[in-house]
């Protein structure tokens, strides 16, 4: 007889799957730049990173999983910025990312967050252990990894976005 959370799990599997391919097909090709998304970036990732890390701060292990995945996503930005393709379309500014590591981001967070609802919902989880999923090294080096790489991959996207439609800019 099949558990009701895993009967829910896996009824959310499809949805899972087709988000995951709407975000893969949004990687490849050209992207035009929206200033409010980029914003929207720049606001909001920083606070979910302050947050991790107030709570990280309770556990050594944890912190360091997370500042080692915040310092794996800059490093991932600053790569993936050098392979993107940028041009500038009468005042629009396009983007071309390099998919694979936007993919595989995505694809390492929803196979962990996938693994933790599999834990809560089918794994029989006990309260008690249930507050210890958040003080998951592993949990907190893929998030940060994510964000970190996000936060810096879309500031990197403004700074360059602000070069290209200045003015005074040749595209040569």
């Amino acid at each position: 007889m099949v558990h009701l959370p895993s009967m829910a799990l896996i009824a959310l599997i499809p949805l899972l799957i087709w988000r995951i391919y709407s975000r893969i097909k949004r990687h490849l090709g050209p992207q035009k730049s929206i200033l409010w998304r980029h914003i929207l970036v720049v606001v909001l990732y920083p606070l979910v990173l302050i947050s991790l890390s107030i709570h990280a701060l309770q556990y050594t292990t944890s912190l360091i999983g997370l500042l080692s995945g915040i310092t794996l996503g800059i490093a991932l930005a600053v790569y993936s910025l050098r392979v993107t393709r940028f041009e500038s379309v009468d005042q629009n500014f396009f983007y071309t990312p390099s998919a694979h590591i936007g993919i595989a981001l995505s694809l390492i967070l929803t196979g962990r967050l996938l693994y933790r609802l599999y834990e809560v919902c089918g794994g029989g989880i006990t309260p008690e252990e249930l507050e210890g999923l958040s003080e998951s090294s592993a949990t907190l080096l893929i998030l940060g990894t994510f964000f970190g790489y996000y936060l810096s991959y879309t500031i990197g996207i403004l700074r360059l976005r602000s070069r290209f439609l200045m003015p005074n800019h040749k595209n040569e």
